[in-house]
């Protein structure tokens, strides 16, 4: 490499900072465009999770916790209805087994 005036190093360095300048403008377009895609992005999905008042629908977490409710209250139900079988079956028996005792003494 030739020896450089101190004005060429200058107007090399002028021209690295400028091309420099430019990549730096370029990444900071692409994320700022990338921040508004995704600031969309979270908007809908926090449209998806969170209750709508002027809409009066349900968001997805308290639908969620509603269900989990209504499914506590059914296997709840189901023992209950089990147990209730499980009496009339037993007092069934027993009152039949009284029965024919008392029929084929």
């Amino acid at each position: 490499m030739k020896d450089l005036t101190n004005k060429e190093l200058l107007e090399i360095i002028l021209e690295q900072g400028k091309s420099n300048a430019k990549e730096q403008l370029d990444f900071a377009c692409k994320v700022s465009i990338f921040m508004n895609d995704q600031l969309s992005f979270n908007t809908e999905i926090k449209s998806y999770l969170e209750n709508n008042t002027k809409t009066n629908q349900r968001g997805l977490v308290e639908q969620v916790k509603f269900n989990s409710n209504d499914i506590a209250k059914i296997h709840t139900d189901k023992k209950v209805e089990r147990r209730t079988v499980f009496v009339l079956v037993s007092v069934l028996t027993i009152a039949l087994d009284f029965l024919k005792g008392l029929l084929f003494k």
